[in-house]
């Protein structure tokens, strides 16, 4: 007999198993839990890029000399500005970019919960696994430079659900015209709004509706074909640059140095471990799906295969659009269908019965939570490698009568471990975070890496099930749990941008007040001239706060890859920076190996640091297009304003004196 508590258990899975049938009060849970874990992040990572391309069109001149956009942007490449321009001309940045957030994230998990339910058959994994990626990140290709569920806004949130949204279309018996056609003008819109996202869903249609429509005889030869054609366009460069563009060496080398992701050597094991073991659940879960489901789910596998050799030829070419095109995007729903499916192969071998299944079933329920989350990618592994060898050894060396009890004890022992390891982990977590000294909000938004994915999904089953058996799944608890969804990322929100609560808690709100004061007469006799400064801190703060252009930042070369003149004046710039940007980051990148890598081959690092120079802040200043240079270096008392820590610099008096000197 099973040490678990029966009758609690089953009253768990039961209340579970009740709620998972009623699709309304499963979106509003995982939406609810997700504000909570994962809560609004702002404008931070590539959503300030976004924010910044929508503001320029809203006000052309704002960023008309920032790096950024001063050639261009990927904007060219999407509609998202175009789409969300009214209502941030309405309402204004962060108001609109929440809202379109909340919206987008909305969209996200109903296509989630459409298509997840249509592959795999059955309410109950559907609940299991959206609870699962409510709370994770979903880690994307290589170096956690991306993930699937982001915790703000840029298109690629919307992209996934309609592409989600279209491939659950095929799943439906019959699949006549009108399904594909659906499904067709959802995958339309997702290109529309993020075409690298969409590329992955556009090939897997493609590839499941040739198997369908093709004798496997044919299909194979059709591959082949297609396959020495390619060859052959890859080979003769001259049909090559005709089809892809020709990307100059020096352009590619940019690319190369600063998207380091691009580079599939670079890597990390536990990156490919996760594909792999991606590409092996969704093999073994296959076959416990329809034939129609097995048949997509190998299309997407076969997108992703397609993506990756197309990632590993584009570095080592100069085809323009191999490289923007970055196939690797192509593996994100081999990634994401992991989750599903390894989630149904954890309820399959529950519900066998057998205690071995079951024991095992637990043991999955670990591997699940670490191999397809962020970080603990080696409790995938070790957990079930360590329950295989305790059932042999069970079954060698003790009496059939006994070895239940082993097995469980066994399983739940090592289940327990994994608990206190990713506890232990999310202590550690906690002890660097209180060492930066984060404000409760940032602390509120990381919860589910503190506390790591398997407690807090535990705890999360083990409080629906009461809250269910109290409010039901009607009105009462959607509109409990819409609240929360609602409020709780609001109040974090206003009490970020609140002046009062940044005043006790950003360290660098002092700073900023500092800078603001100094930059602000000197922006009032510039007319519409919008000022660029250098200043060594997040690129928001320079946009969003201080309202001015950024010379040069780390995050604005992001748009390298699609306009060669940004690469080209923004390496320029980086040159001439190199030394207070290292400087700068030196403490930042002591904690991301990653990123430490990435900057010491774009600014070609070698050997001990330089520190910067007074002759470096002149080099700087002698660029007309900067006007004030703000640093934590003083040389020479030739800044107009310091506060003790920060020192600005007008570039504009620093070159008249060295006309003078010159003279």
């Amino acid at each position: 007999m099973s040490p678990l508590p029966d009758s609690l258990l089953r009253r768990m899975l039961g209340s579970l198993e009740t709620l998972s049938n009623n699709r309304a009060a499963v979106l509003c849970v995982v939406l609810a839990l997700n504000s909570l874990t994962r809560p609004y992040s702002g404008l931070v990572h590539d959503a300030r890029l976004y924010a910044a391309q929508v503001s320029a069109r809203i006000a052309p001149e704002t960023f008309e000399r920032d790096l950024y956009l001063l050639h261009g942007s990927q904007d060219s490449y999407t509609l998202f500005s175009v789409v969300i321009y009214p209502l941030v001309a309405l309402w204004g940045v962060q108001p609109a970019f929440f809202v379109l957030y909340m919206a987008s994230k909305a969209l996200f998990f109903w296509g989630a919960l459409r298509f997840i339910q249509a592959m795999v058959k059955d309410r109950f994994v559907t609940l299991l696994t959206l609870l699962f990626i409510s709370v994770s990140q979903l880690s994307l290709w290589g170096n956690e430079a991306f993930h699937v569920n982001e915790s703000f806004l840029t298109p690629r949130l919307g992209a996934c659900a309609l592409v989600l949204l279209a491939l659950e279309r095929l799943l439906h018996e019959p699949v006549h015209a009108g399904r594909l056609w659906q499904a067709l003008l959802l995958l339309a819109g997702a290109f529309l709004l993020h075409p690298l996202m969409a590329m992955g869903g556009g090939l897997a249609l493609v590839l499941w509706y040739l198997s369908r429509r093709l004798t496997p005889r044919l299909f194979v030869s059709l591959v082949l074909v297609k396959s020495v054609a390619a060859a052959v366009i890859l080979i003769y460069e001259p049909l090559g640059n005709q089809l892809f563009g020709h990307m100059d060496e020096e352009w590619r080398a940019i690319i190369l140095r600063q998207a380091f992701y691009f580079n599939l050597t670079l890597w990390r094991p536990e990156d490919w471990l996760r594909i792999v073991a991606a590409a092996v659940v969704l093999l073994a879960g296959a076959r416990y799906c329809s034939s129609d489901s097995t048949r997509l789910l190998l299309a997407i596998l076969a997108a992703g295969v397609i993506g990756l050799v197309g990632s590993v030829i584009a570095p080592q070419t100069h085809y323009r659009l191999l490289i923007q095109g970055q196939p690797y995007r192509a593996l994100w729903l081999l990634e994401f269908l992991a989750c599903p499916l390894a989630w149904l192969c954890v309820v399959r071998l529950w519900r066998l019965g057998t205690t071995e299944a079951r024991c095992f079933s637990l043991l999955l329920v670990v591997s699940v939570t670490s191999g397809f989350g962020d970080r603990d990618w080696f409790l995938a592994v070790i957990p079930p490698a360590l329950f295989v060898i305790c059932v042999l050894f069970v079954r060698r060396s003790v009496a059939e009568v006994a070895c239940p009890r082993w097995l469980w004890c066994s399983a739940l022992t090592l289940l327990a471990a994994a608990i206190v390891l990713q506890l232990f982990e999310g202590g550690q977590e906690l002890l660097i975070q209180s060492y930066m000294q984060p404000s409760p909000v940032v602390v509120l938004s990381a919860l589910a890496n503190i506390l790591s994915r398997l407690p807090v999904l535990l705890l999360a089953c083990a409080v629906l099930g009461p809250v269910h058996i109290l409010l039901g799944t009607g009105w009462r608890l959607r509109s409990i749990l819409l609240g929360v969804w609602c409020c709780y990322p609001a109040l974090l929100l206003f009490l970020t941008n609140a002046p009062k609560y940044a005043e006790t808690f950003h360290g660098d709100y002092d700073q900023v007040l500092f800078v603001q004061s100094v930059l602000e007469p000197r922006q009032a006799l510039q007319a519409k001239k919008t000022l660029t400064i250098y200043f060594p801190t997040e690129l928001e703060t320079i946009w969003f706060k201080l309202h001015a252009n950024s010379y040069y930042n780390w995050a604005q070369m992001s748009g390298c890859a699609f306009n060669r003149a940004t690469a080209i004046e923004g390496t320029r710039r980086a040159t001439i920076v190199r030394n207070f940007e290292l400087a700068n980051t030196r403490e930042w990148h002591a904690l991301s190996p990653d990123w430490q890598l990435a900057h010491e081959n774009f600014f070609r690092t070698t050997g001990k640091l330089t520190p910067p120079t007074k002759q470096d802040l002149f080099d700087l200043c002698q660029d007309e297009s900067v006007d004030f240079v703000v640093i934590q270096q003083d040389f020479d008392g030739l800044h107009i304003a310091t506060n003790g820590k920060w020192h600005v610099y007008d570039c504009k008096q620093i070159r008249s004196m060295n006309r003078d000197q010159a003279r």
